[in-house]
């Protein structure tokens, strides 16, 4: 079962490692989001990001194009692992 909703989120950072790492402790505080509460279903994220570096040579489509593509780069890449984790365990029998 998938589904969700896509949105853009602007920010100003000083490094792309700045950014980095503001990505990943969204990604830190969903996974204790998702320990501490009782949910029926896991919640996930899939961020694309990127910087722009000269926003005269960069139009906004072709910006949002990028992002689209990372999202889904990473989506796949976390149904894959899902994927391949499912595969690897081995079912409880009776």
């Amino acid at each position: 079962m998938y589904g969700g909703d896509e949105f853009l989120v602007f920010g100003e950072f000083s490094s792309v490692q700045e950014l980095e790492e503001a990505v990943l402790e969204l990604q830190k505080d969903l996974g204790s989001f998702n320990l501490k509460e009782d949910l029926p279903i896991l919640l996930s994220i899939s961020i694309g990001f990127a910087v722009v570096e000269d926003a005269t040579t960069t139009s906004p489509e072709d910006f949002i194009r990028l992002l689209d593509e990372r999202m889904y780069s990473e989506k796949e890449e976390y149904h894959t692992i899902q994927h391949l984790s499912a595969k690897t365990e081995s079912p409880i029998r009776s």
